[in-house]
């Protein structure tokens, strides 16, 4: 993932500590989406700076990431959300047996 990391920080201004805490929390979301309890479980992306390794990851420009986050958020979509939101902090910390990161709550506010 270095050339990942590198471009991650290269577009976004992360430090080197903050690319370690990044990755863990990336590489945990992908755990938590490859091992959803049920099919009808829904894995959201709550953390823009999570988000912005990942989009790195998966090589798409700024724009796309930018794309992506352009849904209108309804009261019923809101709720939706938090319900997603708080099941995924319940696998969170039974899969890893820790509270969730703090950098999963810092975007709370504005996509829940």
């Amino acid at each position: 993932m270095a050339d990942i990391i590198q471009r991650c920080q290269k577009d976004f201004g992360y430090t080197n500590e903050d690319m370690t805490i990044l990755e863990q929390e990336l590489k945990r979301f992908l755990v938590l989406c490859s091992i959803k309890e049920n099919s009808d479980a829904t894995v959201n992306m709550y953390s823009e700076h999570v988000d912005n390794l990942w989009h790195s990851f998966i090589l798409f420009t700024k724009e796309y990431a930018e794309f992506c986050n352009q849904d209108e958020l309804t009261p019923e979509k809101r709720e939706k959300n938090y319900q997603a939101f708080c099941a995924f902090a319940k696998n969170y910390e039974k899969i890893f047996g820790e509270e969730v990161h703090p950098i999963w709550l810092l975007d709370r506010c504005s996509t829940v």
